[in-house]
């Protein structure tokens, strides 16, 4: 098993002004190495049978964890979940699933009430026990942190993404560009806040917002030092929040 743990940090304001919350997420990727020694290899051919796939929920604005809310797994590309499980007291979850033997393209939502509803994508198919911190914000926490970055008015008609850039051994990159197409607003974070000025991701979270995408089939890119990035996408949610990450 190959097991990293990378922190996204999401900065919120709240009426006393920004604080940060540090969100731990754990993905499946090599040991310590070369950062990019993994750019252009062949994604693994095999998987564990069966997969385990766990994680937690937390709301970063508080912080605490969101219990008793339902989580589903799905393959990409289908609409019927393969399982569903429920976060316990401590926002926590957990589902052996089979595999077949086969590395799996897979999604995670989760849809608490008074919470957006969150996905999350894994940077490539999911070959390997691997756990996922999932953020929850409500619609104004979201709004709040669109304010900060000055992203304008966000569309209650369009998708909004968080997006993760990290390296062959799951640590944030600093200096990436992301993008999606089709395009939104792009915001990276710096020193644990949204950026409305910085141009690139930080060293601390490898983070980005991009707002206001239009509902399509959306692929997210990434480049970094001139090296192009293995994409990732989704399919976009009105209203939704998504959450993906982007690796060599």
């Amino acid at each position: 098993m190959h097991r990293m743990t990378v922190a996204i940090v999401v900065a919120t304001a709240a009426s006393a002004g920004l604080t940060a919350c540090s969100v731990p997420e754990k993905h499946l990727v090599d040991g310590a190495g070369d950062p990019f020694g993994c750019l252009g290899a062949a994604l693994r051919s095999m998987a564990s049978n069966p997969i385990t796939i766990d994680g937690s929920l937390i709301d970063p604005f508080i912080p605490l964890p969101v219990a008793g809310a339902s989580v589903e797994g799905f393959l990409v590309g289908t609409t019927a979940s393969i399982f569903t499980v429920t976060s316990d007291a401590a926002g926590v979850f957990s589902r052996m699933q089979g595999s077949g033997g086969v590395p799996r393209s897979v999604f995670l939502r989760a849809s608490p009430n008074g919470y957006l509803p969150s996905y999350f994508f894994p940077a490539v198919p999911v070959s390997d026990h691997t756990t996922a911190a999932i953020q929850m914000l409500t619609a104004t926490e979201l709004a709040t942190i669109a304010s900060v970055a000055e992203t304008g008015d966000l569309d209650p008609a369009k998708a909004n993404l968080f997006v993760s850039v990290i390296d062959c051994n799951g640590n944030a990159v600093a200096g990436a560009t992301v993008a999606t197409t089709p395009p939104g607003t792009v915001r990276y974070f710096a020193n644990k806040s949204p950026s409305p000025t910085s141009i690139t991701t930080d060293a601390v979270t490898g983070s980005a917002l991009i707002a206001n995408i239009p509902i399509s089939h959306t692929t997210i890119s990434a480049t970094v030092n001139g090296m192009t990035l293995r994409s990732n996408a989704f399919d976009g949610v009105a209203g939704a929040l998504m959450q993906a990450e982007i690796q060599p």
